[in-house]
């Protein structure tokens, strides 16, 4: 017990050094949950619930790690649980020296001092004196059995006499409980006829128990409800009426009552209604075919099965329907494949593909129909080439113009026409790059001198107001910080690096070098804390006011050749290998070796970065090989495949609900909808033909 009372302890303080430690200041949400955590600690430790408190402190330490108040309150609370966990283990090691009187007192003063609500030293304390009553049990049956008749008086027969009596009154009152217990237990286990077992032996026991009469009462109501569970899955049995049967079943396993029986019935349904499901597929499939004779003939043997099966019945409606219309629809079928071959002259291709598609959903010349699909799709391919052509040859145009632009220090106008041709062309690497490189080039700019609509204008405003309202009271160390913060967060901004220089020199050579020994100091901490943006400016300002200060260099070119490698110097060599290349590149591309002239382009640009020809061609290169490779690709074929497939079943479904509707068969017509939702679940026009078709039920039914 004093090992499970330490595991609760150490599992308690782990989870009160163990949570993340979360900077920064939390938001409305975080503040008002640590609160609420913090009162309600509180109210649990005045009320002497230590681990109820222990609890919520923890959970607000979880939010502030680093408030004061809940680290103290925390420590306040641990040192009282093991002040008590001490005391009680010194209970469990008193009983274990048989010393049950001491130990009474001392789990008596720890009950005393703590909360009923604190479960866990409650559940420990029941255990200590369960065991003192045992052990005191004990000790006066061993004095009984010691003692012998002869050498105890009159009087100490009648107390012995009475202990034993209480002892089996104890004893009995246990052995009651515990049949109590249980037979509570299967009850609320649903297990109604042991619970009935466990209530009989309790009455044998005390005949007279309003408990165990009550709990025999409602068990044998709920084994009438789960015994008419069970014969009305019998009967829906019979009657083939498979799904409503197994609802019953499953009440009945439910309730524990002939579980295995129903079970049994429950497997032979479902072997059932898979076979029934097999069949509904197959008088699907061949319903799908035009094989209609054939399909009523399985929907017919399916209905021997499972009398009554709606499916079933609205397609053999369905079947009905298709051969009695038969010339209608198929003068209906014609008239989408002419439609379609009028359009199709017209160069109405979009038009005419959606004829053709009716007149396939309808079976109606299908290989005719498929070919004419196939020619359309040919033309509109060729069509979307020379437009993805077109869209390639003005992507280069607006790469070129970017990086003209760029070069010309017109950076916003670069970003905006290289943004513009990033929308034709999304993966376009060559605009991509020099997208960043105007990034870059417009942060430097606004470093330099903060705009108005900069979030940091009013910042850098008011901090340099501080400096100079500094500098003018002459307090120069003041504003050299002033001017320091400015440029932490615009290294480049240049009224700032001025103003700090001013303010520098208007100290005496003596104090600057003491100022410049300082933030040498600081510089070097900044390297020490992995802050090397900040140290590098540091370094930098030293030597702005000071180019002689030796050891800011040193650290600053040691700091800049561990950052920045030194950029390549492309060689007059290197210019004319990069033009071979590019030249090659160009012999590739006109032969549509377009992989290879990507390969020798990349290396022509990683020669000389510089060299626009090669990045512009390199650019529509891999744009159109983007493009070959999307068409080329299996998976594109198949897509398109699998789109004009699932497209003309669409459209078969709604067809055909669309002439069911106009014969008046709503409910058949219903189903072909539900069909194409399955499909299509976004498709609005099947939703409200279904609705429809439902108000026309509705008036069916009311003008009966």
């Amino acid at each position: 017990m004093r090992l499970m009372l330490r595991i609760s302890l150490i599992t308690i303080i782990l989870c009160f050094v163990s949570v993340p430690l979360i900077a920064g200041s939390a938001d409305t949400e975080d503040i008002a949950r640590f609160n609420k955590y913090v009162e309600e600690g509180k109210r649990l430790l005045s009320d002497r619930d230590y681990s109820g408190a222990i609890e919520s402190f923890t959970q607000a330490h979880s939010i502030d790690p680093y408030n004061n108040e809940i680290n103290k309150l925390i420590e306040t609370t641990l040192k009282k649980i093991e002040q008590l966990d001490n005391e009680i283990y010194d209970g469990f090691r008193l009983l274990d020296e048989s010393k049950s009187d001491e130990a009474y007192e001392i789990f008596q003063s720890v009950k005393e001092s703590i909360s009923p609500d604190d479960k866990q030293f409650f559940e420990i304390l029941e255990e200590g004196f369960n065991q003192v009553t045992e052990l005191q049990r004990d000790e006066y049956r061993k004095r009984i059995e010691e003692s012998g008749r002869e050498y105890v008086d009159e009087e100490q027969l009648k107390r012995i006499a009475l202990l034993e009596d209480k002892v089996k009154k104890e004893e009995f009152a246990e052995k009651v409980q515990g049949i109590r217990l249980e037979a509570r237990s299967l009850y609320d286990k649903k297990e109604y006829v042991e619970s009935r077992t466990s209530w009989e032996a309790l009455l044998a026991l005390l005949p007279e128990d309003e408990e165990a009469l009550t709990f025999i009462s409602k068990i044998d109501s709920e084994l009438e409800i789960a015994e008419g569970y069970f014969r009305n899955g019998e009967r829906f049995y019979r009657q083939k009426k498979y799904n409503e049967a197994i609802e019953q079943f499953e009440n009945t396993i439910a309730m524990n009552y002939l579980s295995d029986r129903a079970k049994i019935y429950i497997e032979e349904i479902e072997s059932i209604l898979l076979e029934v499901k097999r069949r509904r597929e197959e008088a699907r499939s061949l319903f799908d075919n035009g094989e209609y004779e054939i399909s009523r003939r399985r929907w017919n043997d399916l209905l021997q099965l499972a009398p009554g099966d709606e499916q079933a019945l609205i397609y053999i409606s369905k079947i009905d329907f298709k051969l009695r219309e038969s010339e209608k629809l198929l003068a209906l079928a014609e008239s989408y494949f002419q439609s379609g071959e009028r359009l199709f002259k017209e160069k109405r291709y979009e038009e005419a593909v959606d004829q053709f598609e009716n007149a396939i959903a309808m079976d109606f010349r299908v290989q005719e129909a498929e070919d004419y699909l196939d020619e359309i799709n040919d033309i509109l391919l060729e069509r979307q080439r020379k437009e993805d052509e077109k869209r390639i040859e003005k992507v280069a145009l607006l790469l070129r113009d970017g990086i003209k632009y760029y070069n010309l220090n017109q950076f916003k106008r670069s970003l905006s026409v290289l943004n513009e041709g990033l929308t034709l062309d999304p993966e376009n690497s060559q605009i991509k790059e020099y997208i960043v490189r105007d990034i870059i080039a417009l942060k430097r700019e606004e470093e330099k001198e903060v705009p108005p609509g900069s979030p940091f204008y009013k910042l850098v405003e008011n901090l340099s107001r501080l400096g100079n309202d500094s500098y003018r009271n002459e307090e120069y160390q003041d504003a050299v910080k002033y001017y320091e913060e400015i440029l932490l967060i615009f290294p480049f901004n240049e009224k700032a690096r001025i103003n700090l220089t001013r303010a520098l020199s208007k100290t005496d050579p003596r104090l600057v070098q003491d100022i410049l020994g300082i933030m040498y100091n600081e510089a070097l901490s900044l390297l020490e804390g992995g802050k090397k943006r900040e140290a590098t400016l540091k370094l930098k300002l030293i030597l702005d006011v000071d180019p002689e200060f030796s050891k800011a260099r040193a650290s600053l070119e040691k700091l800049e050749r561990e950052q920045q490698p030194e950029k390549r110097v492309v060689t007059e060599a290197e210019r004319e290998k990069a033009r071979e290349l590019h030249m090659y590149g160009i012999g590739l591309y006109r032969s549509e070796n377009l992989r290879e002239a990507v390969k020798v382009w990349k290396d022509a640009v990683e020669l000389d970065p510089d060299f626009v020809d090669a990045r512009v061609y390199l650019a529509r290169a891999e744009t159109q090989l983007r493009n070959l490779e999307k068409y080329e690709s299996e998976e594109y074929k198949e897509a398109s495949g699998y789109d004009d497939e699932l497209r003309i079943k669409i459209k078969k479904h709604y067809l055909d609900g669309i002439n069911l509707f106009m014969s008046g068969l709503y409910r058949e017509a219903i189903t072909e909808w539900e069909e194409l939702l399955e499909i299509d679940p976004q498709n609005e026009s099947a939703r409200l033909n279904i609705k429809r078709a439902q108000q026309r039920l509705e008036m069916e039914g009311a003008s009966l």
